[in-house]
């Protein structure tokens, strides 16, 4: 199990954060996550403070695991409550590439030294400004580059939107259970 602890002094289980939702993190095809760049601090539209963590799912395409990117955005003091993913990868493997590669692979099956075709992974982001986001990541373990930027702006939007929706959703369980207390 998972182990965590708010002062580095006594140490509990955690949980699972996040598992496939989506396509492209291999909802479907047996998939999985993992985590990527250090999380950054930013803030949401509505001035709250927030995590964001890119991460990579994995989707399996015949024989291939192919390693796309997200964005998560996670409550800035409970880390555990997932804001919002993005529903697409920021940076994929272009479909053609996957192919591609898939059949330099058959080729090749026996050589000791292939890289490994279709992966993107990141162990470094960092933001421009409030807006935009590059992420270093490795490509195929062949090469490391970076990003074009990425506009963050709609996915700040989308998870102020999803932040507002859960604090009520929220209000409304509490006052829910309030009204049945009361009526006992």
């Amino acid at each position: 199990p998972t182990r965590r602890s708010s002062d580095l002094g006594p140490w509990r289980s955690g949980g699972i954060v996040m598992e496939p939702k989506f396509s492209w993190e291999g909802e479907d095809t047996a998939g999985w996550l993992g985590p990527g760049a250090p999380p950054i601090e930013i803030e949401l539209e509505n001035g709250e403070k927030a995590w964001l963590l890119v991460y990579h799912g994995v989707k399996k395409v015949g024989n291939a695991n192919v390693y796309s990117l997200g964005i998560a955005i996670v409550d800035y003091n409970n880390p555990e409550n997932v804001i919002y993913r993005t529903p697409e990868p920021v940076i994929a493997v272009p479909e053609e590439e996957i192919i591609r590669e898939k059949e330099a692979i058959q080729k090749a099956r026996g050589t000791p030294d292939i890289n490994v075709p279709n992966v993107r992974f990141t162990c470094e982001a960092r933001l421009l400004d409030k807006n935009q986001l590059v992420v270093a990541y490795g490509k195929d373990d062949a090469f490391i580059r970076n990003s074009e930027p990425i506009d963050l702006k709609d996915i700040l939007k989308q998870a102020s939107s999803a932040r507002i929706t859960a604090s009520g959703i929220r209000k409304l369980r509490k006052g829910i259970r309030s009204v049945l207390k009361e009526k006992g």
